[in-house]
């Protein structure tokens, strides 16, 4: 199995936070390995939302960016200040969209019904299609969104 770096995946997170297609479609193409269904990369990719949620989430409570980073278990936690600069190149609900997305991405991959030569880079619609993160009018339906509203 493939490992991905976690600085590729914060590369693709900040690439799909500024909209820039181009620049996530080339670095989705690095990172993918079709070997690996890219399991291991949904993987950094949920690991890395979940962080950056916990630190907003500490953030709004009022706690401090050094107690945000630990409630977030972003080590150090000079990082902390790094994703907070992160957060704000989020538009409200933005990052709850896109942990759906890696969630139904995580699902899809598992499944059995998915079809043997299933590729995301050739799929606008596959689950961890990078225009899925970008344009949230693509793809399913909203059910796993209204479930966090």
């Amino acid at each position: 199995m493939t490992r991905v770096k976690l600085a590729d995946t914060w590369k693709l997170v900040d690439a799909a936070s500024t909209k820039d297609l181009g620049k996530v479609l080339a670095l989705f193409a690095d990172v993918y390995d079709p070997r690996d269904r890219g399991l291991p990369l949904v993987g950094a990719i949920a690991w890395s939302l979940r962080q950056l949620l916990k630190l907003d989430s500490a953030l709004r409570d009022g706690a401090s960016i050094d107690d945000a980073a630990r409630r977030a278990g972003i080590y150090p936690t000079f990082r902390a200040r790094d994703h907070a600069k992160k957060l704000k190149a989020f538009r409200p609900r933005e990052l709850e969209r896109w942990l759906v997305v890696v969630q139904e991405t995580d699902v899809a991959l598992k499944s059995s019904r998915r079809s043997a030569d299933y590729d995301p880079r050739r799929n606008v619609h596959a689950p961890l299609s990078p225009r899925r993160l970008i344009a949230p009018d693509v793809g399913p339906d909203e059910r796993g969104l209204r479930a966090l509203r």
